[in-house]
């Protein structure tokens, strides 16, 4: 998952996106003699809309994981979002506010569909640049059962590495959903490695 720190990119393409659309609707509104004020407001409440829609969607998704954690689903920073649920979200309450206020039409359709584009276009990029193969750097991993596998020899595959510990929280929190995945993705090779435990350690 690529994240700006603690927060998740697709978060970020979110806030991004709504910057530009804000900025379009104004530009729009003034160039059409209109006060541009209220327009900020809408524009800020379809980015909470969004976002909430977003996150409850992924829950609801995943809800077995989260039953298991209550208090994970208001920790945003997992990167658990359903976009497509987020989007839908906005644009409705988007035309919403536009049926109710006839002079918000113009800049609020404007300022939404160069929103949607600015979100596609950042989006197409960060999935073009996670399409380049990554080389995995040439480590010797050993496994419980005695044998051995160097990273390196997944490079060109789909790979997941997961770097874990048993004294970290978030790690055991999230191994049922990463084998719940790797149950779903045969053909995506799941490597979990542990931060320097021992056998003990790593199999409690």
């Amino acid at each position: 998952m690529l994240s700006l720190g603690p927060i998740p990119m697709a978060a970020v393409f979110l806030v991004v996106a709504v910057a530009i659309a804000s900025f379009v609707a104004w530009v729009t509104a003034r160039m059409s003699g209109q006060k541009a004020l209220r327009l900020f407001g809408t524009f800020f409440d379809m980015l909470v809309v969004s976002l909430v829609a977003a996150r409850l969607a992924f829950v609801l998704q995943h809800l077995p994981f989260y039953r298991a954690d209550p208090w994970s689903i208001i920790r945003p920073g997992d990167g658990g979002y359903a976009l497509w649920a987020g989007l839908l979200a906005g644009v409705a309450f988007g035309v919403w506010q536009a049926r109710r206020h006839e002079a918000l039409r113009w800049p609020l359709a404007a300022g939404t569909l160069a929103g949607l584009a600015a979100w596609g276009v950042l989006a197409s990029s960060i999935a073009l640049m996670q399409r380049t193969q990554i080389t995995l750097p040439d480590v010797q991993l050993t496994a419980l059962d005695g044998g051995s596998t160097n990273l390196s020899g997944f490079t060109g595959q789909p790979t997941v590495v997961n770097l874990w510990a048993s004294w970290c929280p978030p790690c055991r929190r999230e191994m049922p959903v990463l084998a719940h995945a790797q149950a779903a993705h045969t053909r995506t090779h799941f490597v979990f490695v542990n931060q320097g435990e021992g056998e003990t350690e790593v199999r409690s």
